[in-house]
């Protein structure tokens, strides 16, 4: 009576006899049974060899992201987009996922994000920033002032019998 067992893990059998097995090669992992090497995701790599499931597949470093199934490194030259943060796991330059998606989403009002952001920088004072995805600050247009940082839109208007300037920080510049 013979009996039938599987490949082991970490291996891959390259035929259908277990005589021949593979170790399971970079950027991929090889459960039980396996007959081929399962490639990782997008948005992580793997440096192993021999692995024997999804969790050997590291997610791609905050500020990078990898875009590519069985990645064995990430690359540093794909950095995020700028306008957007990125925390580990990030498989676009570009969101596809929902605004609200934590390893890939536009950078949010009253903020701007420069390449590799992983958080956004809040405007500063004087200025401001009404749109998602941004890579820098709006002025405080003529007429009006911004006072505080981090604003969506400006603080308000300026009183009656002063003039705001560009960038103005309150509404009665001397």
């Amino acid at each position: 009576m013979s009996s039938c067992t599987s490949c082991t893990a970490g291996q891959y059998c390259a035929e259908t006899t277990l005589s021949v097995t593979v170790p399971c090669t970079q950027g991929h992992y090889c459960p039980t049974g396996s007959v081929l090497p399962l490639a990782c995701p997008a948005g992580t790599y793997n440096t192993n060899t021999l692995s024997t499931s999804d969790s050997a597949c590291t997610p791609c470093p905050a500020q990078y992201y990898c875009d590519e199934e069985g990645m064995v490194a990430f690359n540093t030259n794909k950095q995020c987009a700028s306008g957007y943060i990125r925390t580990a796991g990030a498989s676009s330059a570009h969101p596809i996922e929902t605004l609200s998606s934590a390893a890939n989403r536009k950078c949010p009002t009253g903020n701007y994000c420069s390449t590799g952001a992983t958080s956004g920088t809040p405007c500063g004072n004087g200025k401001f920033q009404n749109s998602y995805a941004q890579s820098s600050c709006k002025s405080c247009p003529p007429g009006y002032y911004c006072s505080g940082t981090g604003l969506s839109t400006p603080t308000g208007d300026c009183l009656a019998g002063y003039t705001c300037f560009d960038s103005a920080t309150t509404s009665s510049p001397t």
